[in-house]
């Protein structure tokens, strides 16, 4: 019996030891997100050039020093953070009807979190400016904040120790919901699933057309076309269905690999054309020093395959035309907080 015990001990140790996958995160948001953001935090804080942020420790103001080794006692800090995915239901037509897209964000950490001093801290400092209310659902704490400003409530809960939950209200219980209760998830949707696991990298997105979008723009073409007034560029866009992009650093260069979903391969044609054309005239920068085949796109039936690289000098080149964007001075680098005013 002891041997059994033991075993089972040393089982549940090693599984919640292991990383946390963008699968496994994706599985707690809710049904319905049409669109999925991958952050692979722990490997983005690996980058060189965020490294050297976070470890030039001399330029950094006593306050965001203490803020920084707060943070890694609360679980937060560079140290700890491993990845996010964030789930959204974005549709054009709720947008256009003021409606506040749903969102839900999923954090996973290597070190437990202390969630409800994070919150306790962050309340009591004025500069925050945060009203929180604490609830209860399916025995998870829950809280809601509020902030001057903010266009809703954000709920916030921590559904393991090395697992938060942030997101507006509906969404975020839903996925509080996925979690404990079995309720429907993304983990139903194999076609999502399957786009998700195949982001790898830094960071990666998903996204498909909601049905509403894709009737209401057939219907605007079949308009506009009534009427003499067809845009040739609103009527190639009649073929978009959805993209996948992901993004990794390897050898000191950036690479991004897109996927574009057409109707079908005619309309992927005309997509693939669109894209070189204005792919192109975005990147064409004598400044900037990007070689002429870094950008490649390819139609390959009704997909259009995308792929860019970026060495680290012109990488350099586009941080400091960035910074002179701003005035010239140094990029301000917030520190890692406990919890975020967003």
């Amino acid at each position: 019996m002891i041997k059994k015990f033991s075993y089972i001990l040393a089982l549940s140790l090693g599984l919640s030891a292991s990383a946390a996958t963008n699968e496994e995160l994706t599985k707690r948001l809710p049904e319905g997100c049409n669109m999925v953001v991958t952050l692979d935090i722990e490997k983005i804080l690996t980058i060189p050039a965020v490294k050297k942020k976070l470890d030039d420790k001399a330029a950094m103001l006593p306050e965001q020093l203490a803020q920084m080794e707060l943070a890694k006692k609360l679980g937060f800090g560079p140290d700890s953070l491993e990845r996010m995915v964030i789930g959204m239901k974005v549709s054009q037509s709720e947008v256009e009807a003021g409606k506040q897209p749903e969102m839900s964000a999923i954090l996973s950490t290597k070190k437990p979190m202390d969630l409800a001093a994070a919150i306790t801290i962050a309340k009591a400092d004025p500069k925050i400016g945060l009203t929180v209310e604490e609830k209860k659902y399916q025995s998870h704490t829950c809280y809601v904040i509020t902030k001057a400003g903010q266009p809703a409530p954000v709920v916030i809960a921590q559904l393991n120790p090395t697992t938060l939950v942030l997101g507006t209200k509906n969404s975020a219980l839903l996925s509080i919901g996925t979690a404990k209760a079995g309720a429907k998830s993304l983990a139903s949707n194999k076609a999502v699933m399957t786009e998700v696991g195949a982001l790898k990298g830094l960071f990666g997105i998903y996204f498909a057309l909601t049905d509403a979008d894709k009737a209401k723009m057939a219907q605007n073409a079949a308009a506009a076309a009534q009427n003499g007034q067809a845009d040739p560029a609103a009527a190639m866009m009649q073929t978009f269905q959805g993209f996948s992009l992901g993004a990794d650093y390897v050898n000191n260069a950036l690479s991004m690999e897109g996927l574009i979903s057409c109707k079908d391969a005619n309309g992927a044609m005309g997509m693939a054309g669109m894209a070189q054309m204005f792919g192109g005239m975005a990147l064409t920068n004598p400044e900037l020093g990007i070689p002429a085949g870094a950008f490649k796109v390819a139609a390959d039936g009704s997909k259009v395959k995308l792929s860019l690289s970026l060495d680290q000098a012109v990488l350099d080149k586009l941080a400091d035309k960035a910074q002179k964007a701003q005035g010239g001075g140094e990029l301000e680098v917030t520190p890692v907080a406990p919890v975020g005013d967003k």
